[in-house]
């Protein structure tokens, strides 16, 4: 499988998800801190296809680390995950002016999440679970793109 790098300060749930992805057979690098991730991204030179980070770190925002190591990576994804509720601009531009279209901010909602699994997929990532709050239309879309389809039943 590829490489993971996860970036989280909170010791337990930083374990926790390095185990499940050893698990299944990921390369694991799990950096507690900013500036370890940065060692470990431009020292040690480890090239991870994903990169799982908490966006708060107590030494910065991941976001900084991100757009540093911009041109530096050949192709990682970077995938960020906070408590405290905060939306990168790039994901809440895509849904500006859409407070009040529900069916639109569906629509996009499944752009994005496509557009997402779709690139991954690119990178050699073959399993994926969805957790779409009983969206089954958004499961069946997100399959239907990447080629998984009911199989017939002969009646």
């Amino acid at each position: 499988m590829s490489g993971l790098l996860i970036i989280e300060d909170e010791a337990l749930l930083g374990a926790e998800i390095s185990r499940h992805y050893r698990q299944d057979g990921w390369d694991v690098e799990w950096a507690p801190s900013l500036s370890q991730a940065r060692k470990l991204l431009l020292d040690q030179r480890f090239d991870p296809l994903v990169v799982l980070s908490d966006m708060n770190l107590p030494d910065g925002s991941a976001l900084d680390l991100m757009e540093a190591m911009r041109g530096q990576q050949a192709h990682a994804e970077w995938i960020f995950v906070t408590g405290y509720g905060s939306v990168p601009d790039s994901v809440r531009d895509r849904f500006e002016g859409l407070d009040d279209d529900a069916e639109t901010r569906k629509l996009v909602a499944a752009a994005f999440a496509i557009e997402q699994v779709a690139r991954l997929r690119h990178e050699g990532v073959n399993e994926f679970h969805f957790y779409t709050l009983n969206r089954a239309e958004l499961t069946v879309a997100i399959c239907h793109v990447l080629g998984v389809r009911p199989q017939a039943t002969g009646a």
